[in-house]
């Protein structure tokens, strides 16, 4: 039973549709969307739901088990057995035998970007690597967000209980990505003190690790954030190329503005845990144009990344608001959270409009999109430091798990009925029905 709270947010997305309370029953009835019925990995979730390849039938449908760890400081560590040999997963599925990586320079850039995952025990006769696929090592990991550049760093190797772990690596933002040849990019992270507003959190209560690992992951917040600019940029001039109404312009440059704010507000944050000037370094652009001016092309990207990924977003950011303690972390958060709604709702807004303008094949490609629902939302930053995570909590973080379990609700309770009323609402070509007069 979707919450109160659901039930509001879902009134806010049909309002942006204009379809009002109208279709709100249509929670379960049919339409052009197809229920993909998958899970983001949430403990409740039944077991078929969980991302194994399909080739492995007998493969367990166990929640996995997922392990943050610190990533190996040297050599030296992974000879004497830490992270010792082990198969990598080639892209062409081929193992070969090599030596897990070290942490290097460029792990740097973008901190907590190396992750040890463990997945249940595989069935009696199979292996490891009879069991996992690439695919599924890294949907179950991580974001589920298929369009993150992620991989699987080595495995398996032996876990607890005999479990499959993994090194991976990758970005896990969360919100508006910047997506451009089907991959989402951001900046590295640099010393860059103009992109820092200058924010006072009570550090005094810290010890050095959790102020640490939370530098990790508010520069990592910012780096999403930095990444929004660019693609709220690149929106108003998809606006501008399908002549979208003045009004959603207007809304897409204002978001533009907004995501400045909220990655400034980030690297503020992060500049005030870290103890020094933290910003982005350059952000890669280049194709950012490339193939992303057909009128389908953008509806799509729009609902992969405004429809599902910032309103999953602003829930995140909602419940990480509504967990802190420290003043400063909640009131940012407060105005963070309620733009990001306001452009999950503007993406909405701009969907429907595409569908009274559009034809049946962009219909038919953002159903694909809505039926791959999953794929497209992000968890946020993760962190591989170790902390006192209730004081991480009083900070603004929350643990994966509470965010994969709001996902799912959004998911289920928002994202699903709202794109079934998107489809189930009258077409351009079709005779609307006589208003009933009372």
């Amino acid at each position: 039973m979707p919450s109160s709270l659901h039930r509001q947010l879902l009134g806010h997305v049909l309002a942006a549709l204009g379809l009002g309370s109208t279709f709100v029953a249509l929670t379960g009835c049919d339409s052009d969307v197809t229920d993909a019925g998958n899970s983001l990995g949430d403990a409740a979730a039944e077991p078929s739901s969980t991302p194994i390849d399909a080739s492995q039938s007998d493969a367990p449908g166990k929640p996995p088990i997922i392990v943050i760890v610190t990533p190996p400081t040297s050599d030296a560590d992974i000879d004497a057995g830490r992270y010792c040999r082990a198969l990598v997963i080639s892209r062409d599925s081929t193992p070969e035998n090599v030596l897990c990586p070290s942490a290097d320079a460029g792990d740097a850039a973008i901190p907590g970007r190396r992750t040890r995952a463990c997945l249940p025990a595989p069935p009696r006769g199979q292996s490891c690597s009879d069991t996992y696929g690439e695919s599924c090592i890294l949907n179950t990991y991580s974001c589920g967000l298929a369009t993150y550049a992620q991989r699987v760093l080595c495995g398996p190797l032996s876990g607890p209980a005999d479990t499959c772990c993994y090194i991976t690596e990758g970005s896990c933002p969360v919100g508006r990505p910047f997506v451009v040849s089907g991959v989402a990019r951001l900046a590295p992270a640099a010393n860059e003190a103009t992109w820092a507003v200058s924010l006072q959190p009570d550090v005094a209560t810290l010890d050095g690790a959790t102020r640490a690992a939370l530098a990790e992951v508010w520069i990592r917040e910012g780096l999403a954030e930095h990444a929004s600019v660019a693609s709220f940029a690149r929106f108003v001039l998809q606006c501008l190329t399908v002549g979208a109404p003045a009004d959603i312009v207007q809304g897409a440059q204002q978001a533009c503005a907004d995501e400045i704010e909220h990655a400034r507000i980030a690297f503020g944050l992060a500049t005030a845990y870290a103890g020094h000037s933290v910003g982005p370094g350059p952000l890669a652009v280049a194709g950012a144009l490339d193939e992303t001016l057909d009128a389908a092309d953008i509806a799509c990207s729009v609902a992969a990344e405004g429809c599902i990924a910032e309103l999953v977003s602003a829930s995140l950011i909602a419940a990480a608001r509504d967990a802190a303690r420290d003043t400063v972390v909640k009131a940012t958060l407060a105005r963070t959270a309620e733009q990001e709604l306001a452009h999950a709702l503007l993406a909405w807004r701009y969907l429907a409009w595409a569908f009274r303008a559009g034809d049946t094949r962009l219909r038919d490609r953002v159903a694909r999109v809505f039926d791959r629902a999953h794929q497209h939302i992000g968890f946020g930053a993760q962190t591989s430091l170790p902390a006192d995570l209730d004081r991480m909590r009083a900070h603004g973080y929350l643990a994966v798990d509470e965010r994969r379990r709001i996902a799912n609700a959004v998911l289920a309770d928002v994202i699903r009925p709202a794109a079934h009323a998107l489809f189930a609402a009258p077409r351009r070509d079709e005779a609307r029905p006589a208003a009933r007069v009372t």
